[in-house]
């Protein structure tokens, strides 16, 4: 990580009690950079990636079945202009951008 950067924070909305995702769900979020030192930032992109891997194993009698599946459920890289036109001066500050509407990830 560059020393620019003094931390990334990634949050989601919770859109049940377990925190949990499934096939047809929208995740949204934030994701919030913030720099170490005065620098200038004219745009950023992040990309997102959903997978699953499951492992497991049946016994039947002296049989051990072994079960094993991945799931790729999105890759998605979002572009994230500053405000203005010109290069912006991020001075020890946060840096946000947000999933809107139309950029909202489908599982």
């Amino acid at each position: 990580m560059s020393s620019t950067i003094k931390k990334i924070e990634i949050t989601y909305n919770s859109i049940n009690a377990s925190n949990t995702f499934t096939n047809g769900d929208i995740v949204s979020g934030q994701v919030s950079v913030e720099a170490a030192k005065d620098c200038q930032i004219s745009s950023f992109y992040i990309k997102f990636k959903g997978k699953a891997d499951v492992f497991w194993t049946e016994r039947h009698g002296q049989t051990t079945q072994i079960y094993h599946a991945k799931d790729k459920y999105f890759s998605v890289r979002q572009m994230s202009k500053t405000h203005n036109t010109s290069t912006n001066v991020v001075q020890n500050q946060q840096l946000k951008t947000k999933l809107n509407n139309s950029s909202n990830i489908v599982i």
